[in-house]
Parts: C-alpha cells; structure tokens; sequence
C-alpha cells in the first residue's frame, strides 16, 4: 500500500476549499484501488469546512446585500444604455456591496481550522494524480503534496 500514517493538520479555511476543489476535479483511476480511496477519504475530511464556506459565502451575501439592490442589479442588465452619472452610481453601490462581502468572508477564509481523518498519500500516489491529470499546474502540486501528502 502506497499510503501513510493519519494525521491532523491545521489549515486557512481558503486552503482547505482550494485543495476540496481540486481533489473533487482530479481523475483517480489510473491508482491503485487503496490509493483511490485515500484520495476520496481525503477528499471527504475536506468537504464539510468547504461546503460550510460556500454557504458562509451564500449566507454573507443575502444578509449585506442592501435594502433596494434589486434595482441596482436592473440597472447593471443593462449598464452600456445608462448615463455616465447613473454608470458611476451603479458602480459605487456594486463595489461597496462586494467590499461588504469581501471584508466579512475574507475573516472566515483566514481562519485556521483542523482537518485530518484521513491517511496522507506518498509522492508516488502524488504522481499518479499528476500523470492521470493533464495540466495539473507545479503550484496545485505542490499544494496536494503539502496537504494530502506524505
């Protein structure tokens, strides 16, 4: 078996999301079998502090969402037809909003959390993923190693 011991790992929140992101995308079948389900364990420990941030993100959004946006969002349907005054108004109340968001989710993506529950992957298993994987860039990589492997 190409796997490792178990091991807890504090992470940012953001980290956590981005390696979810890229496990859920990766090919694994070109691994051997307890390989695989390796990568989905690790997979599965990730999943809850990525799905509870995007709905900490959903959530951000519906509650600063300001009184009347609606209208702004009418108005961005249609954002080539406006006034260079209106042009300008539209776009301060649509970045104001996104700062809002910005600032409170960006808190939450910094915060450290533990994840662990499931057994690190060696470099072999890391360059399985990567030969199964066209176009795996050097910096996701690098990051699956550090997170996920041995």
């Amino acid at each position: 078996m190409d796997t490792m011991e178990k091991e807890v790992k504090t992470m940012k929140t953001s980290e956590v999301v981005g390696v979810y992101n890229v496990l859920k995308s990766l090919k694994i079948s070109k691994l051997k079998k307890e390989d695989q389900f390796a990568v989905i364990r690790a997979a599965r420990a990730l999943k809850p502090v990525a799905t509870a941030f995007d709905d900490f993100i959903k959530d951000a959004q519906e509650r600063l969402r300001p009184a009347g946006f609606d209208a702004v969002d009418e108005k961005r349907g249609r954002f080539e037809q406006l006034t260079a005054a209106e042009k300008e108004e539209v776009t301060a109340a649509v970045h104001s909003y996104n700062k809002d968001v910005n600032d409170c989710v960006q808190t939450e993506a910094d915060r450290e959390v533990e994840v662990g529950d499931f057994t690190r992957v060696s470099d072999d298993v890391i360059a399985g993923l990567v030969a199964g994987n066209e176009g795996l860039d050097i910096e996701t990589v690098m990051i699956l190693q550090d997170v996920i492997g041995g």
